[in-house]
């Protein structure tokens, strides 16, 4: 009996000793990734508009099948699931064409890394829309999350929700 476990453990030892390793992270890696994501997260904001559609667009994984069990769901914005990026970007493109943009201006956000390659994002903004004419309405108040993951060393969204308020925050009075 001793034989066999030290046998297979012979011919384990260096199976288990060639399995790739997941990298530490250090507090600087975490660091630096967190300021990734939110200098990418603010760029993304800022190209809320019809003319960059497909840039903004391509922020969204591709692959998101290899992430899930069983169907993929792509949240959209509190209004409905929808199963892939295609009818995503039908989605977003019918909405782009009533508005020149949408203002995003972050009030705080947190990240936190769960991986070189995957990171979650909890972000408080407020939000505009500017119109085709080009009038700006009202302020209104969001939260975000965002699972973040590192796809050919290019951080995109495999999930992000918003949840927004219906009340549009007040302006400050001038007293």
């Amino acid at each position: 009996m001793l034989h066999r476990v030290a046998l297979a453990s012979t011919l384990l030892f260096p199976l288990i000793a060639c399995q790739p390793s997941t990298p530490t992270l250090t507090d600087a890696d975490r660091q630096s990734i967190a300021s990734e994501i939110e200098q990418i997260a603010s760029e993304w904001g800022d190209m809320a508009t019809q003319e960059n559609l497909d840039s903004w667009m391509a922020r969204f994984a591709e692959d998101i099948e290899s992430y899930f069990v069983g169907d993929p769901a792509f949240f959209v914005q509190g209004l409905r699931v929808i199963p892939t990026t295609t009818e995503a970007r039908e989605f977003f493109g019918a909405m782009s064409e009533t508005r020149q943009s949408t203002n995003f201006t972050t009030v705080k956000s947190h990240v936190a890394v769960i991986s070189h390659d995957m990171a979650l994002q909890v972000i408080e903004q407020h939000w505009s829309i500017t119109d085709s004419l080009g009038v700006t309405g009202p302020t209104f108040p969001l939260t975000a999350t965002t699972l973040w993951v590192r796809q050919e060393g290019t951080w995109k969204f495999l999930h992000h929700h918003q949840t927004w308020s219906n009340e549009p925050i007040e302006a400050e009075s001038e007293e």
